[in-house]
């Protein structure tokens, strides 16, 4: 059969060598959890789309960035894939700001564009209504539900779920916020008062009330809801965090507060999806432990097709990075990654790294300037 046979774009003509045996794969794969090993080169986009649109019912995608969605739109825009993403990806056609990000909706004020109008919410309409989906996990983690729950979820590029559940599960409060709250209530606010629960309630009531206050008058100060509407946004996802076993840690800036255990978090990546598939070609059932997984249906393993003789891997000694290494040891870890990459400048190449704040430091370190792209 062809790709066409299953539903899938023209332009996918024929299956590569074993791919149609792993969409049954999925398209057959128990309810619950599947870990799917899937090197670069076997295709896998194709896999699980195909497999998740034989499984019938509603499929969301998530990528780590806009890149990859940008190329799954290019590939499965032409079956019906719609994409969705944060509010600061659309204008604000009432011209709050320059993104729906900067409306003033996202702090409680009717706008009349939320029906009909907004470029953000008729998005998110088309995408709710629609059974293909792609979406970021940074948007899907924090508009808590405002995307339909799906029959199928796919975890595309699976190992950065931690990362991104990481991400989700911190707040940072600077000193800005802080001194608002304390111009509010008349007196000092402190960074430990907020991580007491009920005070931290306590001051979200009194932000939302003078939010409320503002936002009533006519002649209202645009700026002050902002900054009043960003602090209560701030307040609520600091409560969200306390719920959980959490730490901090402050510097002359403010303070950070994050979860410890991401595997409480969990529920807000799955939201008890039917069917979730974490693939990637460096997934494996410890990512999905991670996740707060504990059982996972079945995982499945699939060969590269590039000979061995064409993949190797070389494992240079250097040093140990952490969150702690300094200005010194990220300057010799470029430093590293720039000998490797200036014997291989005839050729295209990826530098792997484990975040987003990492690539930026190595983009900063590097001395191979418009060499590196992101």
């Amino acid at each position: 059969m062809k790709p066409s046979d299953y539903g899938m774009p023209r332009k996918f003509r024929v299956f590569r060598a074993h791919q149609e045996r792993w969409v049954w794969d999925v398209e057959l794969a128990d309810k619950g959890y599947t870990v799917q090993i899937a090197p670069t080169g076997v295709g896998k986009s194709l896999i699980y789309v195909a497999g998740a649109t034989k499984r019938g019912g509603r499929t969301v995608v998530l990528t780590s960035t806009k890149g990859l969605q940008d190329q799954l739109m290019r590939d499965f825009a032409e079956i019906g894939m719609v994409e969705i993403r944060g509010k600061d990806n659309y204008r604000c056609v009432r011209g709050d700001g320059p993104s729906a990000g900067h409306g003033l909706c996202r702090f409680g004020i009717p706008c009349d564009l939320k029906e009909g109008g907004c470029h953000y919410y008729d998005a998110l309409r088309r995408a709710n209504a629609s059974p293909l989906v792609v979406t970021n996990y940074a948007y899907w983690l924090a508009s808590r539900g405002a995307l339909a729950q799906p029959d199928n979820l796919v975890l595309d590029e699976a190992h950065d779920a931690p990362n991104h559940l990481f991400s989700y599960g911190e707040v940072q409060f600077n000193q800005g916020m802080l001194g608002r709250l304390s111009k509010l209530v008349d007196r000092d606010v402190s960074f430990k008062e907020l991580l007491d629960k009920r005070q931290a309630h306590i001051l979200l009531s009194i932000v939302n009330r003078a939010l409320r206050a503002e936002s009533r008058k006519d002649s209202r100060d645009i700026r002050l809801i902002e900054k009043l509407g960003t602090t209560s946004l701030t307040l609520s996802k600091l409560i969200f965090v306390l719920r959980y076993d959490h730490g901090y840690e402050s510097s002359q800036y403010g303070f950070k507060v994050g979860v410890k255990d991401m595997r409480g978090l969990a529920p807000t990546l799955f939201r008890g999806c039917p069917f979730v598939l974490l693939t990637s070609a460096t997934v494996n059932a410890y990512t999905a432990r991670l996740l707060g997984v504990d059982k996972v249906s079945q995982v499945l393993s699939y060969p590269s097709p590039f000979p061995v003789a064409n993949r190797p891997v070389y494992s240079l000694k250097s040093l140990k990075v952490s969150r702690r290494n300094g200005k010194e040891d990220l300057q010799f870890w470029s430093f590293l990654i720039d000998q490797i990459v200036r014997g291989r400048l005839d050729r295209k190449g990826i530098v792997h790294t484990v975040s987003y704040r990492r690539q930026e430091k190595y983009q900063k370190y590097t001395e191979l300037g418009d060499l590196v792209q992101v």
